[in-house]
């Protein structure tokens, strides 16, 4: 990962955790965009405020993404989890 992805990831961390939801959503978002293999958990992060910012359809589509690149992470099955509460969200 590069220093500038790195400082990228940092502050949507940040983000993240000061409750600046929209600006995380962006930064992920350009992570993504900028290397769209090499962090991973972007794409979980991602999910995961997509799903808070009642997005369920994207956040499926940002955490099937995260499992395609990661299939046996540690948290693979509770990722897969949340996708079946975010599908029953869709009905």
């Amino acid at each position: 990962m590069s220093e500038e992805l790195r400082r990228m990831v940092v502050q949507a961390n940040l983000m993240s955790e000061h409750k600046k939801y929209d600006e995380a959503i962006k930064q992920y978002s350009s992570i993504i965009e900028i290397e769209p293999i090499s962090y991973p958990a972007a794409y979980f992060n991602l999910a995961l405020l997509l799903a808070q910012d009642k997005k369920p359809l994207s956040a499926i589509y940002n955490m099937k993404h995260y499992l395609l690149l990661v299939p046996e992470a540690p948290d693979a099955r509770g990722a897969q989890d949340k996708i079946y509460e975010w599908e029953y969200m869709l009905k």
